[in-house]
């Protein structure tokens, strides 16, 4: 008998991932594609989640029994203000500053330039439009730690941050390429959000549903697998529904609840610390993976592609024919 395999990539996607470590963190996850989604071989679904202080569920999902969000709305700025439509710029130079992007400070190129606003145009009574972009927060402790009781509903968000769409299990290998080549590095950490929408797209009920009951996939020799991938530590908590605490501690305190559950519901995970330097948050992946040797802490794009290589060859043909 074959066995089957659904795999979620819970890829970092927070702003300080922007640059080389998003490029090598792109080149590394698909030599696990290439790996496992050979053309013939139907046993295998990878969903890709990812995460940044919020996740992105997609703007279709909007009318969906488990989520509540509310409709597009305008509003008018009452008033007047001069707005500058004419505006340009000269005398253009890069110079490099100081930047913080994800409670990391780096240095980084801006582009310095001569402003001449031109003549003011005045506007008034101006209207605004709020579309919903497909973010969601977390339901209130404890259904945060849970993958079930969606009659608690998930709160949809607006006027905040996510990274791209959530790509649900598939087989389809243009999709998952697409869903990696589409990562995009932007906010902030909050693990906890990333851990539990992979256990949501590995699951076989709403809000993702594309996974089998664990029962078939056991009974076929099948795995479900979750691989959390981060570049550092927590730097925001839940205030439900947003995340915009900055407690630490109880953020970590979540990610462990999360990571226990997840094992808990026979899911294995692995976890990928990315150049990640702060002491206590890789002791806090190692001890989320399900062994000891699924934990990992690559410093080099090398390392982190033989680490995600590593992984798919667990996984290869002659795992499918045992």
């Amino acid at each position: 008998t074959s066995g089957e395999l659904e795999i979620v990539l819970v890829l970092d996607n927070t702003g300080s991932m922007k640059g080389q470590k998003l490029i090598d963190l792109k080149s590394a996850a698909q030599t696990m594609v290439d790996t496992l989604l050979l053309p013939g071989r139907d046993n295998v679904r990878i969903s890709v989640v990812p995460f940044s202080e919020y996740v992105n569920v997609g703007v279709p999902n909007r009318n969906k029994p488990w989520i509540d969000v509310l409709d597009d709305y305008t509003t008018t700025n009452s008033g007047c203000v001069d707005t500058y439509p004419n505006k340009t710029y000269s005398n253009c130079t890069i110079q490099t500053q100081s930047c913080t992007s994800d409670g990391n400070s780096s240095s980084c190129d801006n582009n310095v330039c001569d402003t001449d606003n031109g003549t003011a145009v005045q506007v008034c009574n101006q209207i605004i439009t709020h579309n919903w972009a497909g973010c969601v927060g977390s339901r209130d402790d404890p259904d945060d730690q849970l993958d079930d009781n969606y009659t608690t509903k998930i709160p949809g968000l607006f006027h905040v941050t996510c990274p791209s769409t959530i790509t649900p299990l598939s087989n389809n290998k243009s999709d998952v390429t697409d869903a990696i080549d589409n990562l995009v590095a932007t906010g902030n950490t909050y693990i906890p959000t990333g851990l539990a929408w992979g256990w949501r797209a590995l699951s076989e009920a709403a809000p993702f549903d594309q996974g089998k009951s664990m029962t078939d996939l056991l009974a076929n020799k099948g795995e479900k697998v979750l691989i959390l991938m981060t570049d550092g530590e927590n730097t925001l908590s839940a205030s439900y529904p947003l995340h915009d605490g900055t407690d630490e501690t109880q953020s970590d305190d979540l990610t462990q609840e999360l990571c226990t559950n997840i094992k808990d519901d026979q899911i294995k995970i692995y976890t990928i610390a990315f150049q990640v330097t702060d002491s206590s948050t890789k002791t806090m992946l190692e001890t989320c993976a399900s062994e000891v040797e699924y934990y990992s802490d690559p410093t080099t794009a090398m390392q982190l592609t033989e680490t995600f290589k590593g992984i798919a060859n667990k996984y290869s043909p002659i795992w499918f024919s045992r």
